[in-house]
Parts: C-alpha cells; structure tokens; sequence
C-alpha cells in the first residue's frame, strides 16, 4: 500500500472516475518506476494539465485540456548517470538486433527505430545525445525537442537557425533548427506536413543532421 508507481515520462493525463466515485488518472508514456512513498518530497500546490473527454464522447479531437491546482510532489531517483536526468533531459531505452526485422530495422527505441548504425549515430548527433550501457539495453539521455507549426512566411524570416530534414506523414520536410544548450532544449521550426515535390530535398536519403 505504501508503493507508487511513477511514469517518467507522461503525456497529459485523462481523469477518470471509479465505481466508489473516487478518482483515477490514466496516463501513457514511459518509463514506469516503482518506489515507496517515503521517498517524494512534498513540494506543495501548482496548476498542472488535465484531460477529459468533451460531450461527444472518447472520439477523435474529443479530448478537453484544462488545468487545476494540484499538490506536487518531488522523486530523486537514485542517480546512475551523473548529470544526466529526465528533469533536463528526455530519457529513452534502446534494444539493437544483429538481424534486421522484416522491415529492415536493426535498432529499436520508444516511437523509433533505425535500419543502419549511421542513421542511428545522426540522431544522436542532431539531439546531442549521451550514451550508457545499461545491462542488455543502452540508455541515452538526449536534448528534448519543441515542434513549432509556422507559416511559410515566418519561417522564411527565422535566423540563426540549421537547415534539417525530419521525416513527417512518411515524407522528408525540411526544417529549421535551433538549439538551446541552456536548457537542452532543440526547437523544429517547419510550415508543413508533407515534401512539395519539386524539392530538391525530397530526393536525398533521410538522415538527420546531414
């Protein structure tokens, strides 16, 4: 009774009541830890983001954000990886094959995967990522990313940004890039969602950070 159960990682939770009228949250995401609850430290009250469905029901864009005041509680992980914590960073588990899979893809991460070594050595480049081996698996830490949906004319404008690419609804777009190493951030600037076909771009292998 005494140990909680800790998603790292959560994307905005849906609130959801129980059959005693009590209520629960549901959250994807990852990693989930275990700890006890003698190990959070009580930070006290701040506004944080909810989910429910609207009147429609759960359907596609049915879903109503909104924020409440909610009590805050801090986790302090035993620390393996000195620096590196989810608090500054984004945190992903990676599994490699020596066989490719029926789709030709030999490295595997959470919502990612990579058919060749050199594809996977852009991505940590592009997201600045660190490595540590982890038993069976690596664990990276990488810079976490911002998606900015501009128009054509803003982005035109943008300065001191990278020129990239991103792959996006199974096309190459290109984008602007610009890193804060501040807060280990990387913001994607684009103005689309699909390669325009005389681009140039849409013709080149995808790989980041060429």
């Amino acid at each position: 009774a005494n140990e909680i159960q800790i998603c790292e990682q959560p994307y905005v939770p849906f609130i959801c009541s129980t059959n005693n009228d009590d209520m629960s949250l549901s959250v994807s995401g990852g990693a989930f830890t275990h700890t006890n609850k003698s190990n959070l430290k009580y930070l006290g009250k701040e506004k944080r983001q909810f989910c429910d469905w609207g009147s429609c029901g759960a359907c596609g864009n049915g879903a109503v954000k909104f924020e409440a005041e909610v009590s805050v509680w801090e986790y302090k992980e035993l620390n393996k990886f000195g620096e590196y914590t989810t608090k500054d960073y984004d945190k992903m588990y990676i599994s490699k094959s020596e066989k490719p899979n029926d789709l030709g893809y030999i490295i595997y991460g959470r919502g990612i995967a990579f058919k060749s070594e050199k594809d996977y050595q852009a991505f940590l480049k592009t997201y600045r990522a660190k490595e540590f081996e982890n038993g069976t698996n690596t664990v990276i830490f990488y810079y976490k990313e911002e998606d900015y949906l501009i128009s054509e004319e803003e982005w035109q404008k943008l300065e001191g940004c990278q020129i990239d690419t991103r792959l996006l609804n199974a096309s190459i777009i290109t984008v602007k890039v610009k890193y804060d190493d501040e807060n280990k951030k990387i913001k994607v600037y684009r103005y689309k969602n699909s390669f325009k076909p005389e681009e140039e771009i849409a013709n080149k292998p995808y790989i980041l950070n060429r």
